[in-house]
This record gives C-alpha cells, sequence and structure tokens, in this order.
C-alpha cells in the first residue's frame, strides 16, 4: 500500500472503430433500424421478381441474416428504454445500503473510497468490504472537532474498525481523521457505483447527520456519469491530502491516552 492507500488509475476509454461505430449507431438507433427494415423488404422484393437474385439471397442466407440483425436491434432498443435510470434519487441510507453492499464483491480491482462523518451507520458496508477483502479508505470526522455524545462515538467506531473489524488485517485498508468542515457524504464502490448525499446540521444534539437524508446512486459503468466520479474524487483527495488530516490509528491511540493497546497492520 502505497502514501495514499491504494493506487487509484483513471480509466480512459480506448476509440477504436468499432466503438466509434456503435456510439453513431446508438445516436441514430432509429434511423439505422429503418435503413436495415428498407433493404430486407427491397432485397425480398427483388428476389421474387429477378430469378437469379432469389438464388443468391436463398444461397447466401442474406436475408435471413438482415432478418435476425434487425430483431436483435430491436430487442436492444426495447432492453434500453425499460433499463432502469443510470441515475437514482433514493430516500435515505436503508434504502440505500443493500445496493451497495451487493456490488461490494467486484471491487477489488479499483477498491472503495467512503467519505463519512461518524462511520457507525456505515459499519454493515465496511464489514462486507472487508470479507471480500477489498482496498478500502475511509474518511471521518476528527473526534477532536466535535463534542459531547458525538466524540465518544466515533471513538467508538475507530476502536470497532481497528480492533474488531480490520483487527489483523494487512495492507487493504487505511482509515484518516479530516477536519475540515463537512459538506458532503459519498461512498465510491469501484467503478461500479457512487453514492452521494448531504450532511446536516443535527442542531438539538450539536451535531450533524447524513444517514436520514436523500442521495443520489449513479452507474459508474455509465460514461455520461464519469463527471460524478472525478466531482466525488477530487473532493475525497482534498479532504485525505489536506494537511490537517490525521491518521485514524494515531488519533485513536491519543485519545485512549494508551489505556488500551491498539493494534494497525
Amino acid at each position: 500500500m502505497n502514501s495514499t492507500g491504494y493506487n487509484i488509475q483513471q480509466i480512459t476509454e480506448t476509440k477504436t472503430f468499432l466503438s466509434r461505430f456503435n456510439a453513431f449507431r446508438d445516436r441514430y438507433r432509429i434511423q439505422f433500424s429503418a435503413t436495415l427494415a428498407v433493404i430486407a423488404s427491397i432485397t425480398f422484393v427483388v428476389a421474387t421478381i429477378i430469378p437469379i437474385v432469389q438464388k443468391y439471397v436463398s444461397d447466401s442466407g442474406l436475408l435471413q441474416y438482415l432478418t435476425v440483425i434487425i430483431v436483435l436491434d430491436l430487442a436492444v432498443t426495447i432492453y434500453r428504454q425499460q433499463r432502469p435510470e443510470n441515475t437514482t434519487l433514493i430516500k435515505n441510507q436503508d434504502d440505500s445500503m443493500p445496493k451497495l453492499i451487493e456490488v461490494v464483491e467486484h471491487c477489488k480491482t479499483d477498491g472503495v473510497d467512503l467519505l463519512e462523518y461518524a462511520g457507525a451507520t456505515a459499519l454493515p458496508l465496511i464489514r462486507a468490504i472487508q470479507r471480500n477483502g477489498v482496498p478500502f479508505r475511509l474518511l471521518v470526522k476528527h473526534p477532536n472537532t466535535v463534542s459531547g455524545i458525538q466524540k465518544q462515538r466515533m471513538i467508538t467506531t475507530l476502536d470497532t474498525l481497528y480492533n474488531s473489524i480490520f483487527d489483523n488485517c494487512e495492507g487493504t485498508f487505511e482509515i484518516r481523521c479530516y477536519k475540515l468542515p463537512y459538506t458532503l457524504r459519498g461512498r465510491r464502490l469501484g467503478r461500479e457505483l457512487l453514492e452521494l448525499g448531504w450532511l446536516t446540521p443535527d442542531i438539538k444534539r450539536v451535531t450533524a447527520f447524513g444517514h436520514a437524508n436523500p442521495s443520489v446512486l449513479a452507474d459508474l459503468s455509465i460514461k455520461s456519469n464519469d463527471y460524478l466520479y472525478h466531482f466525488f474524487n477530487k473532493t475525497f483527495l482534498d479532504y485525505w491530502e489536506d494537511k490537517n488530516t490525521e491518521d485514524g490509528n494515531v488519533v485513536l491511540t491519543k485519545l485512549l491516552s494508551g489505556t488500551k493497546k491498539v493494534r494497525h497492520k
């Protein structure tokens, strides 16, 4: 693991003739299907009039080939129309968490980045990440920037992470505590899924919360969502690399004042 936890490389799409053709076809799909249908119809008519053409079409299977192409193209069109939206609005964390956990196993190559506040409500997701051996980085609010019950809650979460969930794990995770003001709450799971939400003030308890807030789920396998990926990645790195951001194990050790042995691999 390097100084930033693990390497994240921006995925670039190689422009090939086939990819350009597919993009052109997707843009003009209706015209493309109509053209194929017209060609098939003309071929059928000509074949019934001119014997030599009929023999060629029959021997070569051209008409059957065009028919298959048209049917497949129509099937793809129908599938895309029925396919769920690649960016959806989620009511709260209870609705988004099962979807996030479901894709964890597909994230071993690109890892997972979580930008949290206290991090306690993300523990089910973090446990799934640990079980699947997925490279993992976590940002949580620095306990020294909050007070009261919330501070103790953050200390407990850090202790659970280091001495329970990731006890004896080597080289797959890193946790840091940020001191910058809270704004965004986000979870990037490889190049599979991205959740973006908001942290809002909990005035009564003098803290913040995000688990009950709505969020946006974006399918990162769709290139049109790349701007969301880059937005989150930049925000995460700004917090991660800030000079006042501290290693979570160091923070926990200081807060416990040496009263508990904390192990970090």
